[in-house]
C-alpha cells in the first residue's frame, strides 16, 4: 500500500471530519426545538462535544505513538460513527453523550491527521497543512446546505445515519491500509528547555482562543440568523456554509500568499479581518449584512489553525506528536467553554447580539497575545518566540 493511497484516504476522511466537526451549528435549532431548550442548555452541546474532544486530544499523545496513525484514526472514526448515529435519539442527556462520543473521536482525528501531514511534508509543511485543512473545509461547507434540505424534508435522523455509515466506511478502509503499512510518529525526545515551555504556553493560549472563537461564530450563526428573521424558509440552516466557505477560500489562497508574505503578517492581517467580520455580524439587520459579516470572519480566521499547527512542528520537530496533545487540548477547552459562554451572555444580556461579543473578545485577545509574543522576542526573550 503506497503512501499516496494512504494520503488519499486520510484526506477523504478529513472531508468527513469537517462535516462532523461543524455538525452542531446547523442542527442546533432543530435540537433546541426537539428538547425545548434555552440558550445556556443549548450551549451544553458544544461543551459536551469539546470536552470529549479535549480528552481525546490529551490521550492522542499516548495513543498515536503507541498504535500508529492509521490504527488510531480508524478506531476514532468508529467512535465518530457511533456518536453521530446516536444523535437525536432518546432524551437530551443521551444527545449530550452522543456529542461527547463523536467529540472524543474528533479529538484524536484532528491532531493526528494534521501531525501526520506535517511530519510527512518536510519543508512544505505549511502549504501541505493548508491543503489538508482545505479538505476539512470542503466537508464543513457542504454540510449546512445538506442540513437545510434535511430539516425542510424532516430527514435529519436519516442524515445522521448516513454520516455515521460514512464514518464506518472510512474506518474499515483505514484498517485495510494499516494491515500493509502502519505509519507511526517518530519517538519522543526531551524538549523540556525553558524556551520551549514559553512557546507551549503561547500556543496553548492561542489554540484555546482560536477554537473557541471559530466554533462560537460558526456554531451560533444559524440560530442567530433564524432569530433575525432575515432568511426565507430553512435557509438559516445553510448560513454556516458561508463561514466555512470563506474559510475554505482563505486556506486555498494561503498557499500562494505565503510565498509573498510572512506567516506572522498573514496571522495579524487575518485577525483584523475576523474582528471586523464579527463586529459586522453583531450589527447585522439583513441577510446581506449577515453574509458580509460571517464571510469576513471566516476569511480572516482561515489560516490561523494551520499556521499554529505548523509552528508546533517547526518548534518541536519530530517530538511534535508527543508535545501537541496538551496544546490541542487547550483548543478543545476553548470549544467547550467559549460557545457555551455565548449562550450564557445571550440569556443574561438580551440576546445573541450580546452573546457574539464573546468570540469578538477572543479574536481581539489573540491579537494581543501575538503582539506580546512579538514584543518579547524583539527584546531578546527566547522563551517568548513568536507563535
Amino acid at each position: 500500500m503506497k503512501l499516496t493511497r494512504l494520503s488519499a484516504v486520510i484526506h477523504a476522511g478529513f472531508v468527513l471530519t469537517g462535516m462532523v466537526t461543524t455538525l452542531l451549528g446547523p442542527v442546533l435549532p432543530a435540537l433546541v426545538s426537539r428538547w425545548s431548550l434555552d440558550d445556556p442548555h443549548a450551549g451544553y452541546f458544544f461543551t459536551a462535544e469539546f470536552l470529549g474532544s479535549s480528552v481525546g486530544v490529551v490521550l492522542s499523545s499516548l495513543i498515536v505513538p503507541r498504535f500508529g496513525f492509521t490504527h488510531s484514526l480508524a478506531l476514532s472514526y468508529v467512535l465518530v460513527g457511533l456518536g453521530v448515529g446516536s444523535m437525536g435519539v432518546g432524551p437530551w442527556a443521551l444527545g449530550l453523550a452522543a456529542a461527547a462520543t463523536y467529540g472524543f473521536g474528533l479529538g484524536i482525528i484532528i491532531p493526528a491527521t494534521n501531525l501526520w501531514v506535517s511530519q510527512t511534508s518536510g519543508p512544505a509543511r505549511a502549504a501541505a497543512l493548508n491543503v489538508v485543512n482545505l479538505a476539512w473545509g470542503i466537508g464543513a461547507v457542504s454540510l449546512p446546505a445538506v442540513v437545510a434540505i434535511a430539516v425542510r424534508d424532516n430527514l435529519l435522523r436519516s442524515l445522521f445515519l448516513m454520516i455515521a455509515g460514512a464514518s464506518l466506511i472510512v474506518a474499515i478502509t483505514l484498517f485495510a491500509v494499516a494491515r500493509d503499512e502502519a505509519i507511526r510518529p517518530s519517538p519522543c525526545i526531551d524538549v523540556d528547555a525553558p524556551a520551549l515551555w514559553g512557546i507551549r504556553v503561547f500556543l496553548a493560549i492561542l489554540f484555546y482562543l482560536y477554537v473557541g472563537a471559530e466554533n462560537a461564530v460558526a456554531g451560533w450563526v444559524a440560530m442567530y440568523t433564524d432569530r433575525l428573521h432575515v432568511a426565507a424558509g430553512t435557509l438559516w440552516a445553510a448560513t454556516p456554509s458561508i463561514f466555512w466557505g470563506a474559510l475554505l477560500i482563505g486556506r486555498g489562497l494561503a498557499v500562494p500568499v505565503l510565498r509573498r508574505i510572512s506567516e506572522a503578517r498573514l496571522l495579524s492581517s487575518g485577525l483584523l479581518m475576523a474582528a471586523f467580520g464579527v463586529i459586522a455580524l453583531i450589527g447585522a439587520n439583513s441577510m446581506a449584512s449577515v453574509v458580509i459579516g460571517i464571510g469576513a470572519a471566516g476569511l480572516g480566521l482561515s489560516s490561523v489553525f494551520p499556521l499554529l499547527v505548523a509552528k508546533i512542528s517547526h518548534s518541536f520537530g519530530e517530538a511534535g506528536p508527543c508535545i501537541a496533545g496538551p496544546i490541542f487540548a487547550f483548543g478543545g477547552l476553548g470549544g467547550a467553554t467559549v460557545p457555551w459562554l455565548v449562550g450564557i451572555a445571550s440569556q443574561h444580556g438580551g440576546g445573541l447580539r450580546t452573546g457574539l461579543a464573546v468570540p469578538l473578545a477572543a479574536v481581539l485577545l489573540m491579537g494581543l497575545v501575538l503582539s506580546i509574543a512579538t514584543r518579547m522576542q524583539r527584546n531578546g526573550a527566547p522563551s517568548a518566540a513568536r507563535p
